[in-house]
């Protein structure tokens, strides 16, 4: 979690120096990473996909148990986003689900 604060160690003041933006951004990231492995579509380049899971990444960051941390600037948000695509990558494919094959983990 230190690597957050390494911008403004660097010197960068302002916006770009702010933990609470690199800790936001990372977490967005992590949650659009497990959302998008978590949806069962075949071809994965359809817009509505894309903008499912765009809408699942907006409710999960608004959300009190995230939004109240991001807010606050603790290093929860990313270990839990951590968390929810580690579950994703471990999760078995479900029988008879279009478009998923095996883990994550196990594809190579």
């Amino acid at each position: 979690m230190a690597f957050f604060g390494l911008p403004r160690a660097a010197g960068l003041s302002g916006l770009a120096g702010d933990p609470g933006l690199w800790l936001t951004l990372a977490t967005a990231a992590l949650l659009a990473a497990a959302f998008w492995n978590a949806a069962p579509h075949p071809a994965r380049q359809c817009s509505a996909c894309r903008r499912d899971a765009l809408r699942c990444i907006a409710v999960a960051v608004a959300s009190p148990v995230i939004a109240l941390n991001l807010a606050v600037t603790t290093t929860d948000p990313p270990v839990l986003a951590l968390i929810l695509l580690a579950l994703t990558m471990a999760a078995p494919p479900v029988v008879g689900e279009p478009g998923r094959g095996a883990p994550a983990w196990r594809a190579r």
